[in-house]
């Protein structure tokens, strides 16, 4: 598998994507197996030469030979999602920060967003300039222009963002009760603004929310790491905290996953490389691993 990772050229876009990717399995002898772990993040990919199988906690990627390219949108899974690729498979994505996504399309995208992968035709347009793209023109800038052209707001999704920013305040989180009176909604539209627009409650966005805290903050000094301190600084009420929630979501203790983890593609995306034999990510340690870091403040 190879990937090459791009930045966000245009400035007004950079606040709501992260980075582009281009991953290829052309040529590839073997399939490649990794796991995604949930980020918050929210990649759009355009896959040639693919279809979809989807089973519990796992997605295969089949060669399905063919010139057509087809969208597919990944959501807020909060468990980790076992990805296998066959070779000859093309793969375009661009990795929306969170919330990021929903200032391009008009509706609510809290539906989609609650499954673990969506094949859509939000973005059918952007298939001819990706397929540019995909054969190496330099086609990103008109790609760029063409989505900033379909940037939409509304009232819900300003609220949302005074919302995460306060939730992303690690040292000073003020009670959701608090943050309602404040916006002057009612509890109840509070839990429906993220289930509306995230797919997700507010209780299990900031879990996400952590867990990408603490992912960054371990990836910026991965040498002198200090995980109660890392635990702390993202928002953990206390070590045993940290632990339990990080178990919860990568099915391993913080200290053990940390560990083993590896950068790549300008500090954007975390590797770790297994064998191909395992089949079982709880037995085996020797599996192939791939996730994404968040945005790098």
């Amino acid at each position: 598998m190879k990937i090459e990772h791009f930045g966000v050229r245009n400035e007004f876009l950079r606040k709501y994507l992260d980075f582009y990717y281009l991953l290829s399995t052309v040529g590839d002898a073997k399939d490649t197996t990794y796991m995604a772990f949930p980020s918050g993040n929210c990649p759009l990919g355009f896959f040639k030469n693919a279809s979809f199988d989807e089973f519990p906690d796992q997605i295969k990627v089949h060669f399905s030979p063919g010139d057509s390219v087809q969208t597919a949108l990944v959501g807020n899974f909060l468990k980790p999602l076992e990805i296998t690729f066959e070779p000859n498979i093309v793969e375009f994505s661009v990795v929306f920060k969170p919330l990021g996504i929903n200032f391009f399309i008009k509706e609510n995208l809290g539906k989609s967003l609650s499954q673990t992968i969506l094949r859509t035709n939000y973005f059918a347009e952007f298939i001819p300039i990706v397929g540019k793209i995909m054969k190496g023109a330099a086609a990103l800038d008109e790609f760029e222009e063409n989505l900033a052209a379909r940037f939409v707001t509304n009232k819900q999704l300003k609220n949302l963002e005074t919302i995460i920013a306060q939730f992303q305040n690690s040292e000073n989180q003020p009670a959701e009760k608090q943050i309602s009176a404040d916006l002057n909604i009612s509890p109840k539209q509070f839990f429906r603004l993220f289930k509306n627009h995230l797919g997700v409650n507010p209780t299990q966005y900031r879990q996400l929310l952590r867990f990408r805290n603490a992912l960054d903050l371990s990836l910026k000094n991965l040498r002198n790491r200090n995980l109660t301190e890392v635990g702390h600084a993202a928002g953990y009420y206390d070590q045993p905290h940290f632990i339990k929630e990080f178990k919860k979501i990568t099915n391993l203790a913080p200290r053990d996953f940390l560990s083993k983890i590896s950068l790549e593609a300008n500090d954007r995306i975390v590797w770790q490389f297994f064998s191909e034999l395992s089949d079982s990510y709880n037995q085996e340690p020797n599996r192939s691993v791939m996730m994404f870091a968040d945005d790098q403040k």
